[in-house]
């Protein structure tokens, strides 16, 4: 004869799979896509490498697991860089708009991720990319930033609180 699980029990572990799955969703996300990327700037078993990597690096191991936006920060970012390779290969607007909409839900869940910005500026910079590109890329990251100011100012305002 099997007992039954008490409610709270099930409650409990029902809400602990609701609390952290989207943090393993997210991070198995940017798992992928930094495959993707691998894949798209070397080739197959380089991307493939990468994810792997990335996967087994302990903090993404310990942010996929919590109940924090660190990993939908992650898949943020993952996503803005794939999408930056994307609107460099085909620079139209709508892959410049979802990159600096990338960003801009990064920045909003944690905005230190705006700091992959200057990554991206470097990685522009030595590309040596046209300078239509690199002022496309301005006016996206632009519109990111400008977006974010608003958390950012709210924040400022409360650092006395734990300062």
């Amino acid at each position: 004869m099997t007992t039954p699980i008490p409610p709270a029990a099930w409650r409990a572990a029902h809400s602990l799979l609701a609390l952290r799955l989207p943090s393993v969703v997210a991070m198995a996300g940017a798992a992928a896509l930094v495959t993707l990327l691998g894949t798209r700037l070397a080739d197959r078993c380089t991307g493939l490498a990468a994810g792997l990597t990335f996967a087994l690096i302990p903090a993404v191991q310990q942010y996929a697991q919590e109940g924090r936006p660190y990993s939908l920060v992650a898949a943020c970012v993952a996503l803005a860089c794939w999408l930056l390779v994307a609107a460099v290969d085909r620079p139209d607007a709508g892959h410049w708009v979802a990159y600096s909409m990338a960003v801009l839900t990064g920045a909003l869940l944690n905005w230190f991720s705006l700091l992959v910005l200057f990554a991206h500026a470097v990685t522009i910079a030595l590309a040596r990319l046209p300078r239509a590109t690199a002022l496309r890329w301005a006016v996206a990251s632009s519109a990111a930033v400008i977006g974010t100011m608003p958390l950012v100012m709210a924040g400022k305002a409360q650092s006395a609180q734990v300062a």
